[in-house]
């Protein structure tokens, strides 16, 4: 086999299997992401949240 192509095939192998990594961890970033952001949406549309946050936060209706 000609050792231009070894080396091609060997690059083109890395590099699908980089891809892949990458992939990978990307996939997990949004597996970890999605519950966070559905809990900030949720936290910001629900008002019992809201009056909870607000209360401890100090912004409640009885401290002005």
């Amino acid at each position: 086999m000609d050792p231009t192509l070894t080396v091609l095939l060997h690059f083109i192998n890395a590099f699908k299997q980089s891809l892949k990594y990458y992939m990978t961890l990307l996939q997990g970033m949004v597996l970890l992401l999605t519950p966070l952001k559905s809990l900030s949406e949720r936290l910001e549309t629900d008002p019992a949240c809201n009056l909870y946050l607000s209360s401890h936060k100090g912004n409640s209706i009885e401290n002005g």
